[in-house]
């Protein structure tokens, strides 16, 4: 069994709570954590070992999904239009 601390991380950047509890596994670990994200980013760590970290997409990652979403939907469009012209 592995002790592990789990930090919730406020909007700015700072530590509000954490949450010491005793997992198996990393993965057991990531799994118990992930109910504690409520809105805020969670901070796994393992001692002085950080584990992962949880919560709400990056900034950049909501961009990219943005972006991917918005291409496949001009992909699409363009299939459609081919299909009119043909």
């Amino acid at each position: 069994m592995n002790e592990y601390r789990a930090f919730t991380i406020g909007d700015d950047g700072h530590i509000t709570s954490s949450r010491a509890f005793v997992c198996e596994s990393d993965e057991d670990a990531t799994v118990w954590a992930k109910q504690l994200i409520d809105g805020h980013d969670i901070e796994l760590w393992s001692g002085e070992r950080f584990v992962t970290w949880l919560g709400k997409p990056s900034r950049t990652e909501q961009a990219r999904e943005v972006v991917e979403e918005y291409a496949n939907d001009l992909r699409e469009i363009q299939k459609e239009f081919r299909r009119k012209l043909n």
